[in-house]
């Protein structure tokens, strides 16, 4: 879901996450929206899937969003 903060911010939301109050909608839980760029065989840690994407965390502690068609999980 697109959403647009009060300060003018707009960023996309996972749907499930929003809870739609009238014309407005109220986040249920702490997000961002940061994006993780990923290199073919860096080894990343999934914290946790949404809605086709995980939050992941690199070997050099930095976290953000990464599509899950990226990932593949090591045997």
């Amino acid at each position: 879901m697109w959403c647009t903060t009060d300060a003018g911010e707009s960023r996309w939301v996972p749907e499930n996450w929003v809870e739609k109050e009238g014309e407005q909608c109220v986040l249920r839980r702490d997000y961002t929206a940061t994006q993780l760029s990923v290199e073919e065989g860096e080894s990343v840690t999934v914290e946790f899937e949404e809605s086709e994407w995980g939050w992941v965390t690199n070997e050099s502690g930095q976290s953000g969003w990464v599509p899950l068609e990226h990932l593949a999980a090591l045997a």
